[in-house]
């Protein structure tokens, strides 16, 4: 996580792919190669997602094809407390670290306290909408998709009726 973290802050690779996600236009006149940052990119993913998968399968000493479905609320969950924008151009590995810290923590407690998976899944989707509810307008709408800051751009500006 530290080594992923210093990547994504002190490299070139790092600031290339914060610039892709934050402006691509901009990007692209900056003279970034998209396909190979895309490329790099997935593939750097594609590494980590099968590590992951390494090392969960060798923690229950088994596998199957939809052993990953159970994690995909918690790591929605996890990157939207972390303040991920969805969008692209921001996220800190430090926000993230400490959302999937308080979530092991209070996934611990219902553990400890008997609760059982129902009311936990119900719990992940109430902190869910939770965080979407206190999130900024922006980050919403870049979550669902919906116009925010390029629609506003499209627009062609109000006259002023002179």
């Amino acid at each position: 996580m530290l080594l992923l973290g210093w990547i994504l802050k002190r490299t070139p690779f790092g600031l290339r792919l914060y610039l892709m996600g934050t402006n691509p236009k901009a990007a692209f006149y900056a003279g970034i190669p998209r396909a190979r940052m895309l490329i790099v990119t997935y593939g750097l993913c594609g590494v980590l997602a099968s590590l992951a998968g390494l090392i969960s399968a060798t923690h229950t000493s088994s596998a199957k094809w939809d052993y990953g479905n159970s994690y995909l609320l918690i790591a929605i969950l996890i990157a939207v407390m972390g303040g991920v924008n969805p969008a692209g151009g921001y996220g800190r590995i430090v926000c993230v670290f400490l959302a999937a810290t308080v979530l092991q923590f209070l996934s611990s407690l219902f553990n400890l306290l008997g609760v059982s998976q129902f009311f936990g899944d119900c719990a992940w989707g109430f902190l869910l909408l939770l965080s979407l509810a206190f999130a900024g307008g922006e980050r919403v709408r870049a979550i669902f998709g919906i116009g925010g800051a390029a629609a506003k751009a499209s627009r062609p500006p109000a006259s002023t009726g002179r």
